[in-house]
């Protein structure tokens, strides 16, 4: 009976590991709070998470509301999460500007 209760377990483990909807929702609340912590205060409008079967990588994108091509995207990527604020959205924003 022990035998069969540590198969499942670690057959579980494996499942969630290797299909990516089953995981989607605990890196999703992880990518939230990455944004609410860092970036809250901005005016952005959010984009659906996405999966890359490439890269095993989750990644949200959040636009500007007044220029959509204006946008930064915050990637999970083997529980790391990242994001492309300062390449696209900060020098974006001064080309625009100018």
């Amino acid at each position: 009976m022990l035998f069969g209760i540590i198969i499942i377990f670690f057959g579980i483990i494996i499942v969630r590991e290797k299909v990516p909807t089953l995981k989607s929702k605990t890196v999703e609340e992880d990518i939230n709070t990455y944004y609410e912590e860092n970036y809250k205060d901005l005016d952005v409008s959010r984009g659906d998470l996405k999966y890359n079967k490439d890269d095993n990588s989750y990644s949200i994108t959040y636009y500007n509301k007044d220029y959509e091509e204006l946008n930064f995207t915050i990637t999970s990527l083997n529980n790391k999460i990242t994001d492309n604020y300062k390449e696209n959205y900060v020098k974006g924003k001064e080309v625009l500007n100018n």
